[in-house]
């Protein structure tokens, strides 16, 4: 068992260099074998006059008995330190020495970071991405408690991975997990609490799952459901028709007021910031899903039925703001459909917006349809082009077979 070797020397003698006064800083000297000796100003200066070599005090000081004590007091601290260190984890670093005298007394750690950093974004991120990035806090805290900065290396991140697997998650989730704690780590990076991201040597890499998605064939059986079997039907039924037919996602259409809405000769605008990605939209939904009567499309005319049937000032037009309540109620009108079994039991807040880029990638171009869903990466609008079959059968259709 390793531990670290202390000493107080004086830097008049180190280097033999005295500031422009004539005095040097007294030093503590912390030395680990295998490591170069890392020296931590105790901010006490004096001349050669008032070392003393042999013992390594300060002498011939007005104020060398209290000066003596800041440096003793400041040695039992990282004596302490390293003593409960060594007690709890069973080894010390030179690191997270170096961790701890910066931070001062309170010894700032990675896991106190990560939750300061975690109760800024509430608010600022949608409360679902909120309640998944605690629950990796919390995954990260049964792991290890507490991580100090100095603990984020390559090998504790495949550790904190294989934990992940060894509970039985599987590739996707554990993905998600790692995601959120790469983007905790960068931060740290950004706020200069560790010189590089450990990250870059582990990779976590999600897998393609197939995306839930209606036909358009199947669409039409929500949009004719009758909805007057319970009250609260017709709100859970505009708000994911209305995601089918814009391709938003549910943290946007619960948040969409009266303000974000625009009365043109053309058609009603959409006007508003994706919270996810804080990208602007700006839609014209006279241009969406035309209605089979003609006049005013399927979405907008969602949005008339919404200001009529519940409408509150500077609320929202949308009831649901609570996904799962959303998603509950939303499996039970599919139950009640003739539609996929996998439709009947899997549906989610986010089968709206599968659907809309499923459809719409066989009627427009898919750099187009990369804009309509506000996607960074063409590869991810090419998915819902692959999603679609409509485009193979009418390439098939068009094949010179002889």
């Amino acid at each position: 068992m390793q531990t670290l070797t202390y000493a107080v020397v004086y830097d008049g003698d180190k280097r033999g260099e005295l500031r422009a006064d004539g005095t040097a800083a007294v030093l503590i000297r912390a030395y680990l074998n295998g490591c170069s000796p890392i020296y931590f100003q105790t901010g006490i200066y004096i001349t050669p006059h008032q070392w003393h070599k042999k013992y390594k005090r300060i002498v011939h000081h007005p104020n060398q008995f209290a000066l003596n004590k800041t440096v003793q007091d400041m040695l039992t601290k990282m004596e302490r330190f390293e003593h409960d260190v060594m007690r709890r984890d069973g080894q010390v670093s030179i690191d997270r020495l170096k961790e701890y005298i910066r931070t001062g007394s309170k010894s700032e750690t990675f896991t106190d970071f990560f939750q300061e950093q975690l109760d800024k974004e509430r608010g600022r991120i949608a409360a679902s991405s909120h309640r998944d990035q605690v629950n990796t806090f919390r995954k990260l805290q049964a792991f290890r408690n507490p991580i100090y900065f100095s603990d984020l290396t390559p090998a504790f991140i495949d550790d904190f991975v294989k934990t992940l697997y060894s509970a039985g998650l599987v590739q996707n989730t554990v993905h998600k997990h790692y995601k959120y704690l790469r983007k905790y780590i960068l931060l740290a990076v950004r706020h200069n609490r560790i010189s590089s991201n450990p990250c870059k040597e582990v990779k976590v890499r999600p897998v393609q799952t197939d995306k839930l998605y209606l036909t358009e064939y199947e669409l039409g059986f929500f949009e004719e459901f009758d909805t007057s079997k319970k009250d609260h039907y017709p709100a859970v039924l505009d708000f994911f028709l209305f995601s089918c037919y814009t391709g938003l996602r549910f943290s946007d259409i619960s948040r969409i007021k009266d303000e974000h809405i625009l009365e043109t000769p053309n058609g009603m605008e959409l006007f508003l910031t994706a919270q996810k990605t804080d990208k602007p939209y700006r839609q014209n939904l006279r241009k969406l899903f035309p209605h089979p009567k003609g006049g005013e499309s399927r979405p907008e005319r969602i949005i008339q039925r919404r200001f009529k049937s519940f409408y509150l000032i500077d609320g929202p037009l949308f009831y649901y703001t609570c996904r799962n309540a959303y998603v509950k109620q939303l499996k039970k009108i599919a139950r009640q459909l003739p539609v996929r079994k996998r439709v009947q039991e899997e549906i989610a807040s986010h089968t709206g917006r599968h659907t809309f880029g499923a459809i719409m990638a066989g009627k427009v171009d898919v750099h187009i349809l990369k804009e309509l869903m506000q996607h960074s990466n063409i590869r991810e609008t090419m998915i819902y082009a692959h999603l679609n079959r409509g485009m193979v059968d009418r390439a098939l259709d068009d094949v010179q077979w002889d």
